[in-house]
């Protein structure tokens, strides 16, 4: 008897496949160490339970791979670009210059990815929503009570709140991806009562972000909104055949006032001194960014090693010198994946706004576009752990998969047409 038979008579792959996607949600945003503290500060330290935990997801989801492999590999066959991505993001580990970090963190990467995509073959789309919904409105009530009642939850260097996270820029985009989840849960809510709950999710999220006092995590809010807005305006004109033409419109007048703001320094300079308490460097940012060209320099091609630059033990001088992260995620692939991982990165991403756009998926392009703004000054981008890589790589998979069967719909449509036709033409002859 065949192996995928046996596993498939002795395992209920669908209720594993629903606890493996729980329990990652659950490790993304609660994480798998204390709160208020900064994960990545020790270097080169382990996790005990992070790696049972992630090792577990593997292992689990394989079994599932296994099961449904003509499944799972006809999809990635379709995919390619993030998987292509994501499989060098491993690969790297073989000329990083601390392998066994850049292993140990881009395993993690890859099980994210194995386990959303076992779930969104095997797993209603419901029910993995309802899964998100009680996890993030867990973690919100207990963000909510810690700022409160527990003084570790305010960041000491700034004064704001950073709830259950490190400080206050984490804070802020964790709550930024709980605003684009409680809208996309409000899109799929079936009754009055869940979409009220999703409205008090989005305003208290949205409320979140504002007092982190975190400039990109606001600025990712205002932009969900206005884009939302301009679909919005697209949705209602549609029938007067006017839609796109007025959203194209709108973006453009956007897109114009931020090229003017821009190029008029002065007038940036005092909107962001007063309004953000930054400086054109965006309290250094810049500076770093230039000493960061220095370092993709020395690795052009293949870069150092996925998520193996800054905290590793001997780099001890990067981090007390000019802290432990790029505030780029975008520099932040380059230097770790080169010239050739940035340039999949960014294939994915075109491949994947294209498929939202011909499935006409809203929610996808938005949260796509405001993650990628996030990223301009933090680095979150495809890291080894965290809600952001979760609520990244599931919405890619959902994406594909959406697209998948769009084109389906449109084929068998197409065909069924057809036969229509030739079936009447048969009919008159």
């Amino acid at each position: 008897m065949r192996l995928t038979n046996v596993l498939n008579k002795v395992l209920d792959y669908k209720n594993i496949a629903l606890a493996n996607f729980t329990i990652l949600v659950f490790v993304s945003f609660f994480g798998t160490s204390m709160p208020f503290r900064y994960e990545r500060a020790d270097f080169g330290s382990t996790n005990p339970v992070n790696q049972v935990v992630y090792s577990l997801l593997f292992l689990s989801s394989l079994i599932l791979l296994i099961v449904k492999k003509e499944v799972v590999f006809d999809f990635i066959r379709k995919e390619k670009f993030l998987t292509i991505f994501i499989l060098y993001a491993v690969l790297s580990a073989i000329w990083a210059d601390y392998p066994v970090i850049s292993f140990r963190r881009s395993f993690q990467l890859f099980t994210i990815y194995q386990v959303v995509l076992t779930s969104l073959i095997l797993i209603d789309f419901h029910k993995q929503l309802k899964q998100i919904k009680i996890i993030i409105t867990l973690y919100t009530i207990v963000s909510a009570v810690a700022i409160v009642v527990v003084p570790d939850a305010i960041d000491p260097a700034f004064g704001s709140p950073r709830g259950l996270t490190g400080q206050k820029n984490a804070f802020s985009q964790m709550f930024v991806l709980i605003f684009l989840l409680y809208l996309i849960l409000n899109q799929f809510s079936m009754d009055n009562l869940n979409k009220l709950i999703t409205l008090g999710g989005i305003i208290i999220s949205a409320f979140f972000v504002l007092i982190s006092l975190s400039t990109t995590g606001l600025m990712a809010v205002l932009y969900i909104i206005a884009l939302m807005g301009i679909f919005k305006v697209d949705t209602i004109f549609k029938d007067l055949r006017i839609g796109r033409a007025f959203s194209l419109l709108l973006l453009t007048i956007l897109i114009s006032f931020a090229l003017l703001f821009s190029l008029n320094s002065d007038f940036l300079e005092i909107v962001i001194s007063q309004y953000f308490g930054k400086d054109l460097t965006f309290t250094g940012r810049t500076e770093k960014w230039e000493m960061m060209m220095y370092q993709i320099s020395r690795h052009f091609w293949f870069g150092c090693g996925y998520d193996s630059f800054w905290d590793v033990p001997g780099n001890l001088v990067a981090f007390y010198d000019i802290g432990n992260t790029a505030h780029n995620g975008f520099i932040e692939i380059f230097n770790e994946l080169g010239l050739f991982g940035f340039l999949m990165m960014i294939s994915a991403f075109i491949a994947h706004f294209y498929r939202a756009v011909k499935a006409n998926r809203i929610f996808n392009i938005t949260a796509l576009i405001a993650i990628l703004l996030l990223n301009l000054t933090e680095s979150a981008l495809f890291r080894g752990r965290g809600a952001l890589s979760f609520v990244l790589i599931w919405i890619l998979l959902f994406n594909s998969l959406e697209y998948f069967r769009h084109k389906q719909k449109e084929k068998n449509s197409f065909f069924l047409f057809n036969k229509e036709t030739l079936k009447n033409k048969a009919i008159e002859v």
